[in-house]
């Protein structure tokens, strides 16, 4: 975690360990992950709930993926000029048919009668507003990775 000195963004992500722990998800940060120089102007608040959405998501995609292991990996960097998240799952991936849809708010595959459908597209407008672009792959039965790159100087 020393290479994530920001308090708010390191007590997050370290609850999300906890949490990775008691769902008997295998959460791993990668050791190669570095947020040391994420400028001030941007907020926390903001990454907070980028970061926060996306790692959600791939727990409940690991969480109902019916295989025996449950993999999400997160993996941050500051180097450069853009702030790169991403965060991978080994779970059944996104079917072709729900992929165009997955940022439109109200649109959920989990269960209807939750407050799901608006956390993939708040991610989508933060990521905006902070001048970034989020993309993602997937493979049908094996995963997806959502790659965040948020520029430094507020897309300027």
């Amino acid at each position: 975690m020393k290479e994530i000195p920001d308090p708010i963004l390191a007590g997050f992500i370290l609850g999300k360990v906890s949490l990775a722990s008691e769902l008997k998800i295998d959460f791993s940060i990668d050791r190669d992950s570095s947020f040391i120089d994420v400028p001030a102007e941007i907020s926390r608040d903001s990454l907070v709930t980028i970061i926060g959405n996306l790692i959600n998501n791939a727990f409940d995609a690991v969480r109902e993926n019916g295989k025996e292991e449950k993999k999400v990996a997160l993996f941050l960097t500051d180097l450069g000029k853009e702030l790169i998240i991403e965060v991978e799952d080994n779970g059944n991936g996104i079917a072709k048919d729900e992929a165009k849809r997955i940022f439109q708010e109200g649109y959920t595959t989990k269960n209807k009668n939750t407050n799901a459908g608006i956390g993939l597209c708040l991610v989508q407008k933060e990521i905006h507003a902070l001048g970034g672009t989020i993309t993602f792959s997937t493979n049908e039965g094996e995963g997806t990775v959502f790659t965040v790159a948020i520029p430094k100087n507020g897309g300027i």
